[in-house]
């Protein structure tokens, strides 16, 4: 991967959705710092260790997931030189006929100071307003 101190917290976001959607295993992992943390749609459980991100990618992708993220609903907030929070709207899809979907909202933290952008990755399905 490209040095992060090159690269936006945009391209960050759009080089995992395309590290997921290539089934692209080790790039996608290469993304998280080793002290990372995720908070995954389709698990109840966080994730706090390189094993269990990598295990719950694994089961991912062996169900043909992709995402297509709504860049026009991702805010970016920048905390220091380096350090920003990318947040927004994607859509799972499982399957080559896309016929499940998952609508969804992450956030990621990002360290452009690292070779390992994502401190910490949280993603959740969208469900129905109760208000």
């Amino acid at each position: 991967m490209k040095n992060s101190r090159d690269q936006s917290p945009e391209t960050i976001v759009d080089h995992w959705a395309d590290h997921f959607n290539n089934g692209n295993l080790e790039r996608l992992l290469d993304m998280y710092q080793e002290e990372a943390t995720l908070l995954p749609t389709f698990s109840p459980n966080l994730l706090s260790t390189p094993k269990q991100i990598e295990e719950y990618f694994v089961r991912t992708i062996e169900h043909q997931a992709s995402v297509i993220i709504d860049a026009g609903t991702t805010i970016k907030k920048k905390f220091s030189e380096n350090m920003y929070v990318m947040t927004g709207f994607y859509i799972f899809y499982f399957g080559n006929n896309h016929k499940r979907e998952f609508k969804s909202r992450f956030t990621f933290l990002i360290d452009l100071s690292t070779e390992k952008p994502i401190q910490h990755h949280h993603s959740s399905q969208i469900s129905e307003s109760l208000f």
